[in-house]
């Protein structure tokens, strides 16, 4: 059976039980945070690495593989003004416990 992750992902409900801060807001943060490089680039040139952190929260964990796959599309695509293509070099992962 397959399940669309889109609403997770991007329309992530928040819980029954809402805590002070989810009171007022009937979703929540995305489960998933991308970390762009410390440095304040805005262009790279062929051949430069760009190097980045992705972080999956909860259950987001699961969806790794439609992560991949995404950041692969963008890549044959392009992304940016002037639709810059670029390819996945390597994927690091580790898991945080709690």
């Amino acid at each position: 059976m397959r399940k669309c992750i889109y609403p997770y992902i991007f329309e992530t409900p928040a819980p029954d039980e809402k805590d002070t801060f989810l009171k007022s807001n009937d979703k929540q943060p995305h489960p998933y945070i991308i970390r762009p490089p410390v440095e304040e680039r805005l262009e790279y040139t062929p051949g430069e690495e760009l190097t980045f952190e992705l972080i999956l929260i909860g259950k987001a964990i699961d969806y790794l593989a439609y992560f991949v796959f995404t950041f692969i599309q963008m890549g044959e695509r392009g992304i940016g003004r002037g639709r810059g293509r670029f390819y996945l070099k390597s994927i690091h992962s580790t898991i945080a416990l709690r």
